[in-house]
């Protein structure tokens, strides 16, 4: 413990001998002395720094500083590709309209982090059988994390990926994924869903993309 200051030694700012106020040197109105100017010019160097891509790299293990992408934004050389088995939910055992149903889930294995930037969902209809026609609202999916609804991922209406050409793509955005997260792919449909979509088909889910090591 520190003793305190003695009351008859003024703290400049204060008027209780004790503590001075934070300044802020951007709204000081006193003129700039060297000591301030130094400060600034310091304050100024390191927003330089710290937004120049390269600095960034050095959060990340030192085999991606010499990048030129961070390694969420294009696959580096010892990244995995990642590729969940695409899943068919039997359409039959979706029975409660408005509730999600997991189709397939999917563990970022541990000491890895990734993107994933390709997903797949659609219904497939045995041969003859009523089909989904996109944004009827007959059948919704969803994509979890956690069990947590991924933000910009939810009330997807409409059929995306094709399973003849499903593949990751090395760049781009995505959902970074962390160690140890449990992806999820949901679907629901509604009472018309339930109604007139095939009983005998299916709804397919998949998740593709990278990881790489986070250490």
């Amino acid at each position: 413990m520190f003793p305190p200051l003695a009351s008859n030694i003024p703290v400049q700012g204060s008027d209780m001998g004790r503590c001075a106020p934070s300044v802020s040197l951007t709204n000081c109105n006193a003129p700039d002395n060297v000591f301030t100017q130094c400060i600034k010019n310091e304050m100024r160097m390191f927003d330089r720094i710290t937004r120049d891509p390269s600095f960034q790299m050095r959060k990340y293990p030192s085999r991606y500083w010499q990048l030129k992408s961070l390694p969420f934004d294009e696959m580096p050389p010892d990244a995995l590709r990642f590729n969940t088995p695409t899943k068919g939910l039997a359409f039959s055992t979706v029975t409660n309209p408005g509730q999600y149903y997991l189709v397939t889930s999917s563990l970022v294995p541990a000491g890895y982090d990734g993107v994933i930037n390709v997903t797949l969902n659609k219904f497939v209809p045995q041969t003859g059988g009523p089909d989904f026609q996109d944004g009827s609202g007959q059948l919704t999916w969803a994509i979890g994390i956690n069990n947590i609804l991924a933000v910009n991922y939810t009330q997807i209406s409409i059929t995306m990926g094709a399973s003849s050409i499903l593949g990751p793509v090395t760049k781009g955005g995505g959902i970074r994924v962390k160690a140890n997260d449990l992806l999820q792919y949901f679907v629901s449909a509604s009472a018309a869903g339930i109604a007139n979509l095939d009983p005998n088909g299916f709804v397919v889910c998949a998740f593709q993309g990278w990881l790489y090591p986070n250490r």
